[in-house]
């Protein structure tokens, strides 16, 4: 007896399976392409969307304020698919986690960093994949976020900021704040409610964070990205809002008036304005005061051996006695003061090893080195190039490489440190 398997297997004899036709080089890459370009017009349909009025604006602003740290084009990418995600990564970040996707969940249209080799260097750039909410994923869900006083939140923005912020009584009617890029100074009226306070100095830092020193900071070019960048830091952290009118700005971007990538960039300004203030609270939050303790493993002195008459004094120490008795430390300082005899004029020695810093790294430089390496491992993590990281006032900061590639830097003529330099009899050339 012959058995007809036709009505048990799916498709019966007829249905075929069609293998997966291999592309070549060109039309992946033009696939890949294509793929882009869709994904960028949703962007650009989003961002259109954000700003068609304060509601939408808000509701977007809301979004930003929740989600963890992400580009402007993922932002808009997730808040346009799923506005509920608040932690996405993509797959692989996930797994390195040790997290994996729950049954029946999809990823979402996602752009994920990426290294590649170009002409023999390492570049970075994205390819479009899917993201998963940290709701889609196995393990232990993310702590919440405490709870912080008015008080408190106040106290953690102020605490070792890169800018000065000083109390002046004296600024005109209805100036609450307002930064000074001269001075890199925020001048803050005092006595104002809790709520006003953090969100002007809020406001006014963000206008800090968008100034690019380059003498070009204009106010009014940053001052409603800086006021919507107030308003997503109040909402993370749970202050009232009620004080916001986002209409007024929605109706300065509204759609059809300005470029998409116009939109883009002005999102993009509250983004960084606001993730600078952000991360500045949460590592304040997350920092720990140093205590001192008792030190079990104590190095003791070095025990002297006394040298005995027989001993013959060593090359070193013999290097030492010659140039204790020369008169000049080095052949610069001979010729310093024999062409300052000849010129009546000041001449100045450096020694390269003052301006290198040389020797053994003191624990301050050890320390100065990690903070370093862990804000630029946070700025490749967060896809903020071009950039370089530094101290300013003891505070980690990053700095544009388009301030600082060929361009001098001034000294204010009235700084504090050209009198004192003045006051020890140093000639700048001018008097």
């Amino acid at each position: 007896m012959y058995m007809d398997l036709t009505d048990m297997i799916s498709g019966g004899t007829e249905e075929q399976q069609i293998p997966e036709q291999k592309l070549t080089k060109e039309e992946y890459a033009a696939k890949k392409q294509q793929e882009r370009e869709e994904v960028w017009a949703e962007v650009d349909s989003q961002a259109q969307g954000v700003f068609q009025d304060g509601e939408k604006l808000k509701g977007f602003l809301d979004f930003m304020a929740e989600c963890n740290t992400q580009r402007t084009p993922n932002l808009l990418l997730i808040y346009g698919q799923h506005p509920d995600f608040k932690v996405v990564r993509s797959y692989e970040r996930w797994r390195e986690e040790h997290r994996s996707v729950k049954a029946g969940e999809h990823g979402i249209t996602y752009m994920i960093s990426t290294e590649y080799e170009k002409d023999g260097e390492m570049r970075r750039g994205y390819t479009i994949g899917k993201g998963f909410d940290i709701s889609q994923m196995s393990g232990k869900p993310l702590e919440e976020r405490p709870q912080r006083s008015l008080t408190e939140l106040i106290g953690t923005v102020l605490k070792d900021q890169s800018v000065r912020v000083q109390i002046e009584d004296d600024l005109p009617d209805k100036v609450q704040a307002q930064y000074n890029p001269r001075y890199r100074t925020i001048y803050i009226r005092n006595g104002m409610s809790e709520v006003t306070t953090f969100h002007a100095l809020n406001r006014e830092l963000a206008c800090a964070a968008l100034d690019q020193h380059t003498g070009t900071y204009s106010r009014q070019k940053v001052s409603a990205q800086a006021y919507c960048a107030a308003y997503v830091i109040a909402k993370r952290y749970g202050v009232d809002v009620t004080g916001f009118n986002l209409e007024y700005i929605a109706q300065r971007n509204e759609c059809g008036k300005k470029d998409p990538q116009e939109l883009r960039d002005f999102l993009n300004d509250v983004r960084q304005a606001s993730y600078s203030i952000r991360n500045h609270i949460e590592r304040n939050f997350g920092a720990k005061e140093q205590e001192y303790i008792t030190d079990e493993f104590a190095i003791g002195d070095p025990v002297k051996i006394p040298e005995t008459k027989d001993e013959k004094p060593s090359e070193k120490a013999s290097g030492k006695e010659k140039k204790a008795k020369k008169k000049y430390p080095s052949v610069a300082y001979e010729l310093a003061e024999k062409i300052q005899e000849k010129t009546d004029k000041e001449v100045r020695i450096t020694v390269p090893g003052h301006t290198q810093r040389g020797g053994s790294p003191c624990a301050y430089d050890r320390v100065l080195a990690t903070r370093l390496g862990a804000e630029a491992s946070r700025a490749i993590l967060e896809g903020d190039f071009g950039c370089m990281v530094g101290t300013r006032n003891q505070e980690i900061i990053r700095v544009p490489l388009s301030e600082v590639a060929g361009k001098l830097k001034y000294v204010d003529p009235k700084a504090s440190i050209i009198d004192e330099a003045k006051t020890i009899g140093i000639s700048f050339g001018d008097e």
